[in-house]
């Protein structure tokens, strides 16, 4: 993956529900798009500031919200096994978004 060509936001997708290292996993995705220029969007950290007692549907409400406004996806690792990375992805297939990939 090259640097941002402009300052880009990018919001990183991938398996967090059933996953106990989910966090730290994003938080590790965040820092390597921030040292390449881009403006991150972290759903992990922002679901953990969220209501404790929203549904997985509220959840991915909020979330599809928040890519809507990226420029880009970054699939991270083991999303083809995440419901909800499946959804980010095809979203940002459909509204034509730039979409990266952690195995590149």
């Amino acid at each position: 993956m090259e640097s941002a060509e402009r300052n880009w936001r990018i919001y990183i997708s991938g398996p967090m529900t059933g996953t106990e290292d989910y966090a730290e996993r994003f938080a590790k995705a965040e820092a390597y798009l921030a040292d390449r220029g881009y403006s991150v969007v972290n759903p992990a950290k922002l679901d953990a500031a969220l209501p404790a007692d929203l549904t997985y549907e509220e959840h991915m409400e909020v979330d599809m919200l928040l890519l809507a406004s990226c420029d880009a996806v970054y699939m991270m690792k083991g999303w083809r096994d995440s419901r909800g990375a499946n959804r980010e992805y095809g979203y940002a297939r459909g509204a034509n978004k730039e979409i990266y990939y952690e195995e590149e």
